[in-house]
């Protein structure tokens, strides 16, 4: 048994669809979402030279001596 739209519900419904149709046909956030598209790259980028220099190992090695005289305290 099919029922009749309320003009609420038929109001709403419009309101719905005028939203998706300027979702779809507006340009603004277009611009942040580039941005963040180049950043992602850029970082990834970097990471990728990072960790085909080989100064990961070094990084750690590092880190590795600055906590080891940290935990030793003073002499």
């Amino acid at each position: 048994m099919a029922r009749a739209l309320s003009s609420k519900q038929t109001e709403k419904g419009m309101k719905e669809l005028d939203l998706l149709k300027r979702l779809m046909t507006e340009e603004n956030g277009q611009g942040i979402v580039e941005y963040t598209l180049m950043i992602g790259l850029v970082v990834l980028m970097i990471w990728v030279a990072v960790n085909a220099s080989g100064l990961p190992p070094f990084l750690s090695q590092t880190w590795n001596n600055v906590e080891s005289v940290i935990t030793a305290g003073p002499s």
